[in-house]
């Protein structure tokens, strides 16, 4: 679940500078939210704190 919660980071921080630095989305606010979701959920469930994501 580790490399779970760390790619979700990546992908997630990826999409959050596309989107605030570069003007461009590469998903969709639904596709992030979806995202944003499960690695809450992730989170919560093994109790490993990822403070990388950035929610806006």
């Amino acid at each position: 679940m580790k490399e779970r919660i760390e790619e979700l980071v990546r992908i997630l921080n990826e999409a959050s500078k596309a989107y605030y630095q570069q003007d461009t989305e590469i998903m969709s606010n639904q596709e992030y939210d979806a995202l944003y979701d499960e690695l809450a959920a992730l989170e919560k469930e093994t109790g490993i704190p990822s403070m990388s994501a950035m929610r806006w």
